[in-house]
């Protein structure tokens, strides 16, 4: 999951008052749990639609430029091209309306990406 920094604090303050991403406390670890949630209820939803089991990694928090933070991933997974799923993210506080906007990114192994796009498509 990646938001811009003020709206992944909005996002935390709901939660931890006064607690932030970079406080290495519990504004970090919130956020790194509303991470893990959301990105297994995303992954739920996709295993579903695809009869497919799929599992996920332990969320880590990184602080930066998007492209540096996607670029890290792809690296560590030793992609050799760039193709990932991204899907908008929004966030609704209906109580105090207002939407926290982010982006979930999903990179499945390389070997993965040809099934996922075969089996969104129809074909088995």
């Amino acid at each position: 999951m990646m938001f811009p920094v003020p709206l992944a604090d909005a996002l935390v303050g709901e939660l931890v008052p006064n607690g932030t991403v970079f406080d290495q406390g519990m504004g970090a670890s919130a956020f790194c749990e509303i991470g893990n949630i959301l990105c297994g209820s995303y992954l739920t939803a996709l295993a579903e639609f695809m009869h497919v089991q799929i599992n996920q990694s332990p969320p880590v928090l990184a602080i930066d430029m998007e492209f540096a933070i996607l670029g890290e991933g792809l690296i560590e997974l030793s992609i050799d091209n760039d193709a990932v799923i991204m899907i908008d993210t929004v966030i609704i506080d209906r109580e105090l309306r207002h939407e926290i906007k982010g982006e979930f990114i999903f990179l499945p192994v390389p070997e993965s990406m040809d099934v996922i796009f075969h089996m969104a498509e129809g074909e088995s």
